[in-house]
């Protein structure tokens, strides 16, 4: 028995050099999310539609550095001998953190699409639409991870419930995300190599490119950040399914399948804080506040000689 616990506990040794880098790891996430939905809170010209969908993409980011990662790393140090009941809300968390974020990037791609493509009729949508699609990705996420507490009855259960989850939580925005991001290019391709259009005014044109300019900058930015979304959660999602269908095409060492795990689940936290660089770097505004909530004027001054620049580059986006 004494052999068998020495054993067990040198195996587990990897797992705990990873605790420092995960803790961290949760650190950077929070602080980094904060940041965002701070940014949003004190500028006002931050305060736009687009920028709706990423604070609140920010808000499910910081329950994953919040929640989630700090009871994932409870169960590495419990050497993944937690209770079942702890096991089940975990479960619960990170199914939810995990399909808010897929299900908001999903909706921003919608509204770029929109955006891009009927310029006009967006400009008269109300704020109802944004609210509207941005509450419905965290219901819909909130139900499928609610019903990740009853599919450990039987395996039939637990293979539905992964192929549900595979499919309407993974599949299916993609493929979404995908079609939109691809109209959104091809649209705003064609309108900039198209002859400036008959309208009042020369500044009025001028003002029209520079409008799809800065959505087509936007959609760029949303891209980057759904596909590091997508790189991050393929490996979980494909460990799941193959867990689901076919647990023995895994490794059969416990030491080589708690790896495993721990990689794919670090990799797809580690998502969580990388959309703060992604925005600070591809919207001067956000990085501007940024550098003033941290209290670095004099970067911010350096900063600001630069050319002044509508937040995300739309010049004709009411705010709210």
């Amino acid at each position: 028995m004494n052999n068998t616990s020495g054993e067990s506990h040198s195996n587990f040794i990897p797992l705990r050099a990873i605790l420092a880098p995960s803790i961290l790891l949760a650190v950077v996430i929070v602080f980094g999310n904060s940041l965002v939905v701070l940014s949003y809170k004190v500028n006002n010209r931050l305060r736009t539609r687009t920028n709706a969908f990423l604070v609140s993409l920010a808000i499910s980011d910081f329950l994953v550095g919040g929640i989630s990662l700090p009871m994932w790393i409870y169960i590495l140090l419990t050497e993944f001998n937690e209770s079942h009941a702890f096991k089940a809300v975990f479960r619960i968390f990170d199914v939810f953190a995990a399909l808010a974020s897929i299900y908001h990037l999903t909706a921003i791609s919608i509204e770029r699409y929109v955006a891009v493509s009927r310029p006009f009729y967006y400009k008269c949508l109300s704020s109802f639409f944004h609210r509207a699609m941005i509450t419905s990705a965290w219901i819909v996420a909130g139900f499928l991870a609610s019903l990740s507490s009853v599919t450990n009855t039987t395996a039939w259960i637990s293979r539905v419930y992964s192929t549900i989850l595979f499919i309407g939580g993974f599949i299916v925005p993609i493929i979404i995300t995908v079609c939109m991001y691809t109209g959104v290019f091809s649209v705003a391709r064609s309108l900039l190599q198209r002859s400036p259009p008959r309208i009042a005014s020369q500044e009025s044109a001028k003002t029209l490119n520079q409008y799809y300019q800065g959505e087509r900058k936007v959609a760029t930015t949303v891209a980057l950040t759904t596909g590091l979304f997508l790189v991050a959660w393929v490996p979980f999602f494909t460990v799941s399914v193959t867990a689901a269908y076919c647990y023995h095409c895994l490794p059969s060492s416990p030491d080589s399948l708690r790896g495993l795990v721990i990689i794919v689940k670090s990799v797809h936290y580690l998502n969580s804080a990388v959309n703060p660089l992604v925005y600070a770097r591809r919207d001067r505004e956000m990085k501007r506040t940024f550098l003033k909530l941290l209290g670095l004027q004099s970067a911010v001054c350096r900063f600001s000689n630069g050319e002044e620049e509508t937040p995300w580059g739309f010049p004709l986006r009411p705010r709210y």
